[in-house]
């Protein structure tokens, strides 16, 4: 096993340090919001009696933990991706194969900020190609790989039947907390409801019980999200596992950018210009070769840019 250098020691300490900081972040803010939430719950069923349109305020109840809880996915993928590059960095210390020693003085040049450049395109091209995304998308994994063989970004599949898969249930857990608190948020709304109801506004009754439905319609959107997002950290591609693998293609793609532009034996270059042009070109080409993500990053680095931008 080789030896990490300094630049390496200096990235591994400060990702570490931002790993703990992001989960440490949502557990303050998970404690926060169920102590908001009970003081809130203890302010309704004061006043509520007396003033039904309080129960409305409940909303924001809801907001606050359906907000943490999405917090919660983004901090743990902040982890996993950081993990993973530690983890990235503990394996190709041990490769033997040519292409590695070929690359290997560049890649262990290669700065925090220029990987996370790279990860941004590299990465954020592969989740779209596997998941569907957007912001009324759950992320569940696309048909077309769904059934792929190797599926090397879902380490389940890759063990035997007899063994497990155990990535911990800390934000399982904290989700599943966060996301009753929200359904118990609704009980205001509905109290409201009769409320209004015994007292013949029909008028007020027929929007709170739209807004109760709408309500109720966006929390269970949310929480196929959240748990979508979850078994991604989880047991998908933005586990540590699968992060330590998207890394290590993730920085070959800019290796092979840098070799496009034409560096020198140190890696230094005359101009970063065509560099994204190039890392969304390789981006691209790895997701036809997704199943096949080993041999793309085994092939030798100067063919495959002869191959694919002369």
């Amino acid at each position: 096993m080789e030896e990490f250098t300094y630049n390496e020691k200096e990235i591994l300490k400060y990702i570490r340090d931002e790993a703990l900081r992001v989960k440490d972040c949502f557990s303050q803010y998970s404690f926060q919001s169920m102590a908001f939430s009970g003081a809130f719950f203890i302010l309704i069923t004061t006043f509520q009696p007396q003033h039904p349109f309080v129960g409305i305020s409940s909303l924001l109840v809801v907001i606050l933990v359906l907000a943490v809880a999405r917090i919660g996915t983004h901090k743990y993928g902040t982890a996993n991706r950081n993990y993973g590059y530690q983890l990235y960095l503990e394996r190709i210390s041990r490769l033997k194969n040519t292409a590695h020693q070929n690359r290997k003085d560049l890649i262990r040049k290669v700065g925090w900020e220029e990987a996370m450049r790279a990860w941004r395109i590299v990465q954020a091209t592969s989740f779209n190609n596997l998941y569907h995304a957007g912001f009324w998308n759950i992320n569940y994994i696309k048909k077309d790989h769904a059934n792929m063989e190797y599926r090397w970004f879902e380490p389940k599949t890759l063990l035997q039947k007899e063994a497990s898969w155990h990535a911990g249930s800390y934000l399982g857990n904290m989700t599943v907390i966060l996301h009753t608190i929200a359904f118990l948020a609704l009980i205001p709304l509905i109290i409201t409801c009769f409320q209004i109801y015994e007292k013949q506004y029909y008028i007020t009754l027929g929007i709170l019980v739209f807004l109760t439905i709408v309500t109720s319609a966006i929390i269970i959107f949310r929480i196929l999200k959240t748990r979508a997002r979850r078994k991604i950290l989880e047991e998908g591609l933005l586990c540590i596992h699968s992060c330590s693998i998207m890394w290590h293609a993730v920085i070959v793609a800019y290796c092979r950018a840098m070799i496009a532009l034409e560096c020198d034996k140190d890696g230094n270059i005359d101009t970063y210009r065509n560099l994204s042009r190039y890392l969304s070109i390789f981006a691209i080409d790895l997701n036809k070769n997704i199943g096949n993500i080993h041999e793309w990053i085994e092939f030798d680095d100067h063919t495959y840019v002869k191959k694919y931008l002369l």
